[in-house]
């Protein structure tokens, strides 16, 4: 019994070497044009990466914003690329990377102080800062948003603020889930776990990752099916988002959306985020993946029934033979996104964007 614990240590202690290794040597490379710094209401620095039309046709820009434990590579990993499919088709484009991630992490010698923050920082600070710092770049008046997951969340809570929301042409949120009623066997676990908080600062997923980069292609833990539909990441698309794409993840953001989860419901304390959608009125677009585990369909819709918008759509790939099942990362990271995803933005955004003068 002894030899086979000794064993199995000396394999997964392998795995981690083995992942951490594959992880540096893996490429994913950084194309923007800029990089602009800037502080939130609170002071906190972060930052936004531009990429530049040859010829700009739309006077908005749009902003990207990556989902819950992901940063500026959930739109740009290699040739799955949001942004460049945009910047192509015209538009300036803005990559956000919120407060705590990527180039908008903090330094600091304590991880208390570097991950202090949770979704309410998100909406209340970072969002406007993010905003106000693409239109002075850009010269617009006003941008488009463009949020998958979490980024379309925070669409939610923050344009349901009028201050904010006269800054915005138009958003799309790809599998944002506004309910949470799916996941309530899972949340009975919160009560348990809210020692987490107060012990430890953030919960560093790249680092766990690593077991599994080895055997990218090879095996599929049961539980990253609700990360991804396995029929449309190809090998390389998945070790590329596990070396470079998945960061650390603050408890206190972790403890707050386990409370939706626990509640079933979109709201804090003092919001009612899911309530104050009614007050929402530019346009939206919601999209939604058949085989989404983390946002299915009619969490998605319900952000679509209670948006006050009189210019909403909602659209679920699936649900016909003519588009694919996505699950909840390849819906914007695989071949298939970019055939059918890519466009539908695209296109959206085009009809709610001015063109310029040529």
């Amino acid at each position: 019994m002894g030899w086979l614990l000794i064993v199995a240590l000396a394999l997964i202690l392998a795995l981690f070497f083995a992942g951490s290794i594959i992880a540096r040597r893996t490429f994913v490379g950084e194309y923007f044009d800029e990089t602009h710094y800037f502080n939130a209401a609170d002071g906190w620095t972060l930052a936004i990466h531009r990429y530049k039309p040859k010829r700009k046709r739309f006077k908005e820009p749009v902003i990207l914003c990556h989902g819950l434990g992901a940063n500026r590579f959930n739109f740009d990993l290699e040739e799955l690329s949001l942004a460049r499919y945009l910047r192509d088709r015209g538009f300036d484009v803005f990559i956000v990377e919120l407060r705590g991630i990527g180039y908008s992490a903090k330094r600091s010698l304590t991880a208390h102080d570097r991950f202090d923050w949770g979704y309410d920082d998100f909406a209340g600070k970072d969002i406007p800062a993010i905003i106000d710092k693409a239109l002075e770049v850009s010269g617009a008046e006003r941008a488009l948003w463009v949020g998958h997951s979490m980024g379309g969340m925070l669409a939610y809570a923050s344009f349901s603020n009028p201050e904010v929301a006269k800054k915005v042409a138009g958003a799309v949120a790809i599998a944002s889930p506004a309910s949470f009623h799916h996941m309530r066997r899972l949340g009975r676990m919160l009560p348990k776990l809210k020692w987490l908080v107060e012990l430890i600062p953030a919960i560093h997923v790249d680092v766990i990752v690593r077991f599994w980069i080895p055997l990218v292609g090879l095996a599929l833990p049961r539980v990253l099916t609700a990360v991804y539909n396995p029929r449309y990441m190809d090998r390389g698309t998945l070790r590329r988002a596990a070396a470079r794409l998945l960061v650390p993840i603050s408890t206190r953001l972790l403890y707050q959306f386990g409370q939706w989860v626990y509640t079933g419901e979109f709201k804090s304390e003092e919001r009612d985020y899911c309530g104050e959608l009614e007050k929402v009125r530019l346009p939206f677009l919601l999209l939604a993946g058949r085989n989404d585990l983390l946002a299915p369909p009619d969490s998605v819709r319900v952000a679509y029934e209670k948006l006050g918008s009189p210019d909403k759509t909602y659209f679920c790939f699936g649900e016909d033979d003519r588009t694919c099942r996505f699950g909840h990362g390849d819906i914007v990271l695989s071949q298939k996104a970019k055939e059918q995803v890519y466009p539908m933005v695209a296109d959206w955004l085009e009809k709610r964007a001015t063109r310029t003068k040529r």
